[in-house]
């Protein structure tokens, strides 16, 4: 800083002016927009983890220990978050879930997500042997059952259910005290 209170550092700039003003590393970008790699975008990466009993384990190891298991069979089929449940329960370590899925990622080894079908899900099928063209020609009973916590009881509801136009034709219910004797 010079005498003036200004910051001389080309990439220091002042946030605010007062005793209360602050130094802001100004960040670098490219033409495109983007942040430049070798200032980074962030805080930098410690490089390590901790483990329950305080000492300190290089990322380099986690990874692997994640390789061996992975590639011994045992592992292969693990996502992100239990391979972290993994390391915390074998080696001990103090470890986010977020880390392990960058250090997965960063050496290629994460797997894609299960093939979900599509949006354009299929018709409902109710009656496949049956055109229902009006209402009173196919009805459905559906039976539910639920548990009320705040007044320990639970129920039955039964309903009669028009297929045509999914009106609700008759119902029933069944409450009943949770018996709480030895």
């Amino acid at each position: 800083m010079d005498p003036t209170g200004i910051s001389t550092h080309p990439r220091l700039s002042v946030g605010g002016s007062g005793p209360g003003h602050v130094l802001r590393m100004a960040r670098s970008k490219t033409a495109s927009g983007v942040l430049d790699a070798e200032t980074g975008g962030g805080r930098p990466r410690r490089g390590y983890v901790w483990t329950v009993n305080g000492t300190k384990v290089a990322e380099g190891q986690v990874l692997e220990w994640l390789n061996e298991f992975i590639i011994a069979g045992d592992g292969q089929a693990y996502g992100y978050r239990k391979l972290t449940t993994w390391l915390r329960r074998e080696h001990g370590l103090i470890i986010n879930k977020k880390t392990v899925y960058r250090l997965l990622r960063s050496v290629d080894l994460l797997q894609g997500q299960p093939l979900r079908p599509s949006g354009n899900r299929p018709p409902r099928v109710l009656a496949a042997n049956r055109v229902v063209t009006g209402p009173n020609q196919l009805w459905e009973m559906d039976l539910k059952y639920g548990y009320i916590a705040g007044e320990d009881r639970f129920f039955y509801l039964c309903s009669v259910i028009d297929v045509f136009d999914r009106c609700i034709l008759a119902y029933w219910t069944y409450v009943n005290k949770m018996d709480t004797r030895n």
